[in-house]
């Protein structure tokens, strides 16, 4: 078989190369998706212009995108090794760091099942998963040759304000009770009046200073 058979194939010839290829086992060599960063990116958005989804040792689907958007439905090109190309369309979504994509493949004079691509965004910016096929009869990996816009983190908030130190409670003191008003002196008894001398009586001296009844 000559080397130009690849460029010979046309038709019918060209779909079932391309399908053969597409159906071809995953290599043993195709690394698992990237982690995503910790807290580097809140989402990841379309970056605008061409994007190239990977197939390894398959192929590669190229479209375009609009910047900052999450949606894409537009048309897509697969292109294979041996030079052939399918035209289709590229339908999904990227939700977070998630990725669903539905890449749609016309051949000539037939339509092939869509690749069903699902996977992730990693640290790298770029995506990573699988695909299946053929009603998820066959699959395989890809990879995002493009990287993604990664939409920033918002900043951790401020760390809380330390609560403030209570102020003493000063107990309050009870008001001093009023002293009461000093009792008045009972006035100082009068003499009884056996002490004191008979009305119009004599007086009855007392050089001794005795005390009876009349004395002066």
């Amino acid at each position: 078989m000559s080397s130009s058979y690849g460029k010979k194939l046309t038709g019918g010839a060209v779909v079932v190369a391309a399908a053969t290829l597409l159906g071809s086992p995953a290599p043993a060599h195709a690394y698992p998706p990237a982690p995503l960063a910790p807290n580097a990116c809140a989402g990841y958005q379309f970056p605008g212009g061409e994007v190239v989804l990977h197939y390894p040792n398959i192929g590669e689907t190229k479209f375009s995108t609009v910047a900052g958007g999450t949606h894409v439905d537009t048309k897509g090109t697969t292109f294979y090794p041996n030079g052939t190309s399918m035209p289709g369309t590229v339908v999904g979504d990227i939700n977070g760091n998630k990725i669903h994509l539905e890449v749609s493949r016309q051949g000539s004079g037939r339509s092939y099942t869509p690749l069903v691509l699902d996977g992730a965004v990693g640290g790298d910016d770029r995506g990573h998963g699988s695909y299946t096929f053929r009603d998820g009869a066959d699959s395989g990996t890809w990879d995002s040759l493009t990287a993604f816009k990664c939409v920033p983190a918002p900043p951790p908030p401020p760390p809380a304000a330390p609560p403030e130190e209570p102020k003493p409670v000063v107990a309050e003191q009870p008001a001093p009770a009023e002293a009461p008003p000093p009792a008045e002196r009972a006035p100082a008894p009068e003499p009884a009046a056996d002490d004191a001398p008979p009305p119009n009586g004599p007086c009855i001296p007392n050089p001794f200073g005795l005390n009876f009844p009349g004395a002066c």
